[in-house]
């Protein structure tokens, strides 16, 4: 993205210009001082996406195809944002909040995210991610089912999109990789418990 670019950029100019200067003894501190000062900055020009000054996506899916480097997985909408997941080497995966305004969606920005944890049963990475750019708040579900996963349930009733993908077998039991979310609305507030039924048995996680 432009940001990363500029951020790049301006970097190499600035140790090209510090390696310079530091040959000199005058002012040797004030430049490494500078240096520092103009790290910070861009530091937090790469953490705010320039494209969101200029330009607005017409969709989730039209930003997901520029912002996000790997395939979408899933997408959910929530009222003032959209979700994107999308996956990485390696059986990872990362996420974005992607804002939704009059004119159209926003790159969200990654440092404004925030997560809870809870495992289930060790078998589940539940995770609850919100954004300080909204106020939406989503659930998201990571693990290995037996067989299976056969039930996703929440105490907000929550409507969720599952994907699901084939795994070694474990133990000679068959095993299928599970990633699901649900949009858990803009007024969002523990107490709240999630729970996962597979061939196995029900896994359950509660917040806090």
């Amino acid at each position: 993205m432009w940001s990363n670019l500029i951020g790049g950029i301006i970097f190499i100019i600035l140790t090209m210009m510090l390696i310079v200067k530091f040959k000199r003894k005058n002012n040797r501190w004030k430049w490494i001082a500078g240096y520092i000062v103009c790290l910070i900055g861009i530091f937090y020009i790469f953490s705010y996406p320039l494209e969101n000054l200029f330009y607005s996506f017409p969709s989730p899916e039209a930003l997901a195809k520029y912002a996000c480097d790997g395939k979408v997985i899933m997408i959910v909408d929530g009222s003032e944002s959209s979700f994107i997941v999308y996956s990485k080497e390696n059986n990872s995966y990362r996420y974005m909040i992607s804002p939704k305004t009059e004119s159209g969606y926003k790159i969200g920005r990654m440092l404004a995210h925030m997560e809870t944890h809870q495992i289930a049963s060790m078998q589940y990475d539940v995770s609850i991610i919100s954004s300080k750019e909204v106020d939406d708040a989503y659930v998201l579900i990571g693990g290995l089912a037996e067989e299976k996963c056969v039930a996703l349930q929440d105490n907000l009733n929550s409507a969720f999109i599952l994907n699901e993908t084939p795994e070694s077998p474990i133990f000679e039991h068959e095993a299928m990789r599970i990633l699901a979310c649900a949009y858990l609305g803009d007024n969002f507030d523990v107490p709240y418990r999630v729970s996962i039924t597979d061939a196995k048995g029900t896994a359950t996680a509660e917040f806090p």
